[in-house]
């Protein structure tokens, strides 16, 4: 699926993120859906891959710790859209996204 880019070219976490697995929304208790963080970190972990970039460098630029982006890939913390966003442009440009 193709990124389209948003305002000033950043690329937004709902352009592609309707393929993943989803799963019950934990926060409406079942009235709607999210992607599953397994899968939206894998697919986040194949974009900074492809991006060349190591974990540690996405971590600086969000100004994360590196194991906090390592849970981030691997699921073992949640995504919301706030947080895909930051990552997908940290992905883009050498400084941190604005919070």
């Amino acid at each position: 699926m193709a990124n389209k880019p948003s305002r000033a070219g950043l690329v937004r976490c709902a352009d592609w993120v309707g393929d993943l697995p989803q799963r019950v929304c934990p926060e409406c208790g079942g009235g709607g859906t999210v992607a599953d963080p397994a899968a939206i970190g894998a697919r986040m972990r194949e974009l900074r891959e492809k991006a060349r970039l190591t974990g540690r460098e996405v971590a600086r630029r969000l100004g994360l710790s590196a194991m906090y982006v390592c849970d981030l890939e691997h699921g073992r913390r949640g995504w919301n859209a706030e947080r895909m966003t930051n990552y997908l442009n940290a992905l883009r440009s050498p400084t941190a996204p604005a919070h």
